[in-house]
């Protein structure tokens, strides 16, 4: 932890050193040395990871001191907003281009700029090359915030909700038949849903337990599709291959099973069915394709989804 100076000839917060018995310096003004200090590595800082951050409740598994330390950043976040004074409306996407153009690459794309969920904060839409993604700036225009806002108290990660309905892609008829042939395999009954997982993905993991739920109830019927994330999972795409080649079933992917056999079938079907998948735009685990052809990444509680096959169907 930084500390200020004590009097014993220790560093502040500015990089100056106190001399024994000299006046301390102001807490606002150690921000503004820190600001002055650090500002021109802010472009090192600012990484436009949340445009392919695979959208889920990434907060929940952070182990309590990944999580102390997430909260100690927004804290630090807020005191700069609150220290700034900013009120009044959010700047204009031109001003917030202008503002970055040094900070950010050449090819970045300022859309749009409107209040956030948090007082004072404004949330900043923008795109790189084909994908949209979100950053957050003061209402003066001041200060960059790059980070994920989570509401604590109903445990959502707002940030990537928003990246999830700016990058939504929606599947045509002819896609939707398409996707069809690259089904592993199907259970349940009532209205249609594809599920596109890695057998590997955690969250896939959560979404199984839910969906096989509503299986038993017949209150849906999912077409699974494997898409192993092979950078990530390595084992994922054996895995996904001997389920086909085995003539295994949901039950048994939410089981865990893991053979080892392999089949033409099996191997063609996982392979052909990623590239497909990939091209379609859809880059994370898992994904929901409904009949009316939305999808949606990441995890969905049963009532999401019940909610989103009423109205699909």
């Amino acid at each position: 932890m930084m500390r200020g100076g004590n009097g014993s000839g220790q560093k502040d917060l500015g990089g100056h050193r106190n001399r024994p018995g000299s006046k301390k310096m102001p807490f606002t003004k150690h921000l503004s040395c820190l600001l002055l200090k650090f500002g021109p590595t802010l472009t090192q800082f600012f990484r436009i990871t949340t445009l392919y951050t695979p959208p889920g409740r990434w907060y929940l598994g952070l182990k309590r001191r990944s999580a102390m330390r997430f909260k100690g950043y927004i804290w630090i976040a807020g005191l700069f907003l609150w220290l700034s004074g900013a009120a009044g409306a959010c700047p204009t996407p031109q001003k917030v281009q202008q503002l970055l153009r040094n900070l950010t690459p050449g090819n970045l794309k300022i859309l749009s700029v409107r209040p956030s969920p948090v007082k004072g904060l404004c949330e900043v839409t923008l795109r790189q090359g084909t994908r949209k993604g979100v950053t957050y700036i003061d209402e003066s225009g001041r200060y960059l915030v790059a980070g994920r806002i989570i509401e604590i108290a109903k445990r959502r990660d707002l940030t990537g909700e928003r990246i999830s309905e700016l990058n939504r892609v929606k599947l045509t008829p002819q896609q939707l038949q398409k996707l069809r042939q690259y089904v592993a395999f199907s259970a349940g009954k009532g209205p249609e849903v594809f599920f596109i997982i890695d057998p590997d993905c955690p969250f896939c993991k959560k979404a199984e337990r839910i969906l096989w739920q509503l299986i038993q109830e017949n209150k849906v019927r999912v077409n699974v599709v494997f898409f192993p994330l092979e950078q990530l999972h390595p084992r994922a795409k054996q895995k996904a291959i001997a389920l086909i080649c085995e003539k295994k079933g949901f039950e048994d992917l939410v089981a865990g099973y893991q053979g080892t056999k392999e089949c033409r079938e099996g191997k063609d079907k996982v392979e052909e069915g990623a590239r497909f998948v990939k091209s379609l735009g859809i880059r994370g685990t898992p994904t929901y394709v409904f009949p009316s052809g939305l999808t949606h990444s990441g995890v969905l509680s049963r009532e999401q989804l019940l909610k989103l096959l009423k109205n699909a169907s």
